[in-house]
């Protein structure tokens, strides 16, 4: 792949070369634009943008990705969910202990069944399983700021403001398109805007 992308880029230059010391500038703009080079890179473009050109085997195999990739971060937030109840027993006062408690272990079986839930491979299917790890995270980010008040203002609630850009590092890791992406990243951020907007705080 790279040597061909490599003669064809030498080739290219050499055509540029005989365009402008011949000054045949309408021929030389035909040729770049007809360059294989060009035809590779806007292919390549086009696949990070959207997978509606995507071959049927890249489809299943980057499914089969971004399941598995899916399922382990789903299994992580899900085992670290009821975990942190202990850093919650020191940060958090006694009248909202309880709530965030049942909230956590809440959010730790869906999270757990989104990870062991068995799914055939499937473009649909992923991208609802991402869609699902990012509603459930999301929604118990919106819970912890309605039962605390707003954890931006307080220093040491820091972990639970940054629960956002935490899933927006997790999106980073999954292979996504551009498109899919900025669906995600839209819905998090309206999420948090919202949140912050209902509960009155300036996060």
């Amino acid at each position: 792949m790279f040597l061909i992308i490599a003669d064809a880029t030498t080739e290219l230059f050499e055509w540029l070369n005989h365009g402008a010391q011949t000054g045949c500038v309408q021929e030389l703009e035909g040729t770049v634009l007809n360059h294989p080079l060009f035809a590779k890179m806007r292919s390549a473009l086009l696949d990070c943008v959207s997978s509606r050109d995507h071959s049927h085997d890249f489809s299943f195999y980057s499914s089969e990705l971004l399941l598995e990739r899916v399922r382990l971060f789903a299994g992580l937030f899900g085992l670290a969910s009821p975990a942190w109840v202990l850093v919650d027993r020191w940060l958090l006062p006694g009248d909202v202990l309880g709530a965030m408690m049942g909230l956590r272990f809440v959010t730790g079986l869906l999270l757990l069944l989104i990870a062991l839930f068995p799914v055939k491979p499937s473009l649909n299917r992923a991208r609802l399983s991402a869609t699902a790890l990012v509603v459930v995270v999301m929604g118990f980010y919106v819970f912890v700021e309605v039962l605390t008040g707003g954890t931006y203002p307080s220093p040491g609630l820091i972990g639970y403001t940054i629960l956002p850009v935490l899933l927006v590092a997790v999106l980073a890791l999954l292979p996504l398109t551009i498109l899919e992406s900025s669906a995600m990243l839209v819905l998090v951020g309206l999420t948090v805007l919202a949140t912050h907007l209902s509960i009155g705080t300036g996060g």
